[in-house]
C-alpha cells in the first residue's frame, strides 16, 4: 500500500514539473506591449506582450530552439511568415554584439544600433525581445529594416504604480524576406495588357 502511495506521489511531482514546464510564460497583455507605441522610435509594425515569466525563467539565453522566443517566432509563428527566425545575439552587458550595439541597459529607455552584418542584407526584418523584470515582449520591424530603434520598457513591465522597470537584456532575431518574381505567364498578360494599350492609343 505504502509503495502504491508513493508512486502515486512520484507521479503527481511528475505530471506537476511538466505542467509547470508547459505553463513557463503566459500571455498577460499587462502592460500591453502597444503602450510603449509612442515612445519606440522608428514605429514598430507589430508586436505581442507583454508576456510573464512564471519561474524565474529566460526568454532568451543563448538562442537555441527551446527558448521560449525561439519557440513563439519558429513554432508558434506569432508574427506569421512560416516562421524562419534566426537568432543574432543577446547583450546584458552593454559590451554590445557583432550585429548590434544597446544603450540604457538597467534603464527603463535608450538605444539600438545595428551594425552593417545586418544592414548590408537586403529584405531584412528584425524583432527585437526586450527583457524587464519578470516580463518580455516582442517588437518586429518590416524590411527594409531602420539602423537605430529608440525604445522604452513601459510595454514590458511595469512595477504596481504603474511605473516602468529597467531593461534586463535585449535579443535580436532576423529572417530575410524574398519578394516574389512574377510567373512568366503573369509576366506574357502584363506583355500584351500594355502593347493593347499602346495600339489603342494609335488607333485613337
Amino acid at each position: 500500500m505504502r509503495a502504491v502511495q508513493k508512486l502515486k506521489l512520484a507521479c503527481v511531482a511528475v505530471c506537476a514539473t511538466l505542467a509547470f514546464n508547459a505553463q513557463a510564460y503566459t500571455l498577460t497583455m499587462d502592460p500591453d506591449c502597444e503602450d510603449a507605441g509612442t515612445s519606440i522610435t522608428p514605429e514598430y509594425d507589430e508586436c505581442k506582450g507583454a508576456y510573464l515569466l512564471e519561474g524565474g525563467e529566460n526568454d532568451v539565453t543563448d538562442g537555441d530552439a527551446d527558448n521560449i522566443v525561439n519557440q513563439l517566432l519558429n513554432v508558434d509563428d506569432v508574427f506569421g511568415g512560416d516562421g524562419g527566425w534566426s537568432f543574432a545575439a543577446k547583450d546584458d552587458s552593454g559590451a554590445g554584439t557583432d550585429y548590434f550595439d544597446v544603450t540604457g541597459l538597467n534603464q527603463t529607455s535608450g538605444t539600438v544600433t545595428f551594425a552593417d552584418l545586418l544592414l548590408d542584407m537586403t529584405g531584412v526584418e528584425i524583432v527585437l525581445s526586450l527583457k524587464s523584470a519578470k516580463n518580455f515582449s516582442l517588437y518586429k520591424w518590416d524590411a527594409p529594416m531602420p539602423e537605430m530603434i529608440n525604445w522604452d520598457t513601459s510595454g514590458t513591465a511595469t512595477n504596481h504604480k504603474g511605473i516602468a522597470q529597467g531593461l534586463s537584456h535585449v535579443s535580436v532575431y532576423y529572417r530575410q524576406v524574398v519578394s516574389q518574381v512574377p510567373e512568366p505567364a503573369t509576366i506574357a498578360l502584363l506583355g500584351f495588357g500594355l502593347l493593347g494599350l499602346r495600339v489603342a492609343r494609335r488607333r485613337a
